[in-house]
């Protein structure tokens, strides 16, 4: 995953991702993360797969069940 796309709080014990549920609706994802780099990180919960749409950008201070625009 892009590193910009995980969240993380103010003490980086808790990390997230937001989903897009549905069509319109981002959702807050708790993750696990494996390793990582500058640019990729790794996720090793099983709580997202590759089907799901990630946001990957913009999503800092986006907060849980917010509508968005998803540009597909």
């Amino acid at each position: 995953m892009p590193s910009s796309a995980v969240q993380t709080d103010e003490m980086q014990r808790e990390f997230w991702l937001m989903r897009v549920s549905g069509d319109s609706i981002a959702v807050k994802v708790p993750v696990q993360l494996g390793l990582q780099n500058d640019s990729i990180t790794e996720i090793i919960s099983k709580t997202i797969s590759t089907k799901d749409n990630i946001i990957l950008q913009g999503a800092y201070g986006l907060a849980d069940s917010t509508a968005v625009i998803f540009d597909k």
